[in-house]
């Protein structure tokens, strides 16, 4: 059984993404919902840059991500009479 390992630029965005949450977990209560916003964009994009780094396909993984989005766009629209 092989253990995989991580490139070490997908290393760094995971370790970096897990800052971004960790310090917007620690100081939730007195960051500006702008800040905080900020925080998670950047944790969110250093994962999807992370994922998208190391998936062996990487146009099914659009693919996945394409359809995901839109499904949930037309689940909300359709909640939401729009």
């Amino acid at each position: 059984m092989s253990k995989y390992v991580l490139s070490p630029i997908s290393r760094r965005l995971f370790e970096l993404a897990c800052r971004f949450e960790s310090y917007a977990d620690e100081h939730t209560e007195t960051l500006t919902f702008e800040d905080y916003e900020n925080l998670r964009y950047y944790e969110i994009k250093l994962l999807a840059y992370g994922n998208f780094q190391e998936s062996r396909d990487p146009n099914l993984f659009l693919e996945d991500e394409l359809n995901e989005a839109a499904k949930f766009l037309a689940e909300l629209s359709r909640s939401s009479g729009g």
